[in-house]
């Protein structure tokens, strides 16, 4: 059986270092995680071993850096007279 990462619950930020992504977790079970990515897409497993809570100061640059990330592409729009179109690719905390 594999332990779980202490203090992972529900709606913590977490690395899946498996995948080495980032997700939020959206539900525990004794032997998966499931989390959805932080910049959208499609939910996946993880092993609970596999999972590094981030902390506070690491959640919160997540989080900061996806504010950030939406505010620039709004300016963006605002500047063309476009819509925003979200994906992957601009996500800033990817390798």
């Amino acid at each position: 059986m594999n332990e779980q990462a202490p203090g992972l619950t529900v709606g913590l930020v977490v690395r899946d270092t498996a995948r080495d992504r980032l997700g939020e977790v959206v539900d525990l079970g004794e032997r998966r995680v499931r989390l959805r990515p932080v910049d959208g897409g499609r939910e996946w497993e993880a092993d609970p071993g596999r999972v590094v809570v981030l902390g506070r100061h690491g959640s919160l640059r997540v989080e900061l850096a996806l504010v950030n990330q939406r505010s620039r592409a709004a300016a963006d729009v605002r500047s063309r007279g476009g819509e925003a179109v979200w994906g992957r690719a601009a996500s800033p905390w990817r390798p």
